[in-house]
């Protein structure tokens, strides 16, 4: 992975609300196939709404990547959970916006390292929009399901 581009992921916190908003309605905006008020609709129950990015920014395990412009490229919203299918501790990401597919890898790639220093048993990852192993062949994901990849960060 690239050094430089490690340089430019942050952890996301409270104050980096108003830049993922902006994030999202622009990807949204690029959106042609829906008209306006589908476009408000769908942010109404988004996973990038207001309270979701309260709650999950405020834990300190969501991460983002800043272009040089300091403007958000992408992202994913993560929390640490217990007792997932046997696994004791795992992070669940909840969801992954992006603008190209190596911002996603170097993403996973953040995770994929946090949860192996925090001495975590598995990343799992709540319906990408690309498939773990097209976006990054180094990490062995499972399928669980239509909409769950399984990442093990621990040998079990």
């Amino acid at each position: 992975m690239d050094s430089k581009r490690l340089g430019q992921v942050q952890i996301l916190t409270e104050k980096h609300i108003d830049s993922v908003l902006n994030f999202e309605r622009e990807l949204l905006n690029k959106n042609s196939e829906l008209d306006d008020m589908e476009k408000e609709m769908s942010s109404w129950h988004a996973k990038w709404r207001q309270e979701q990015l309260e709650h999950y920014l405020s834990l300190g395990w969501s991460a983002g990547i800043y272009n040089d412009d300091h403007q958000l490229s992408a992202y994913y919203l993560a929390q640490p959970i217990v007792f997932f299918r046997g696994l004791t501790q795992t992070i669940w990401v909840e969801h992954f916006a992006f603008e190209n597919k190596q911002d996603m890898e170097t993403l996973l790639e953040v995770c994929y390292r946090q949860a192996r220093e925090k001495h975590l048993q598995a990343v799992i990852v709540h319906n990408p929009s690309a498939p773990i192993s097209e976006v990054h062949e180094g990490l062995k994901a499972q399928k669980l399901d239509e909409e769950l990849y399984l990442i093990k960060t621990a040998k079990f």
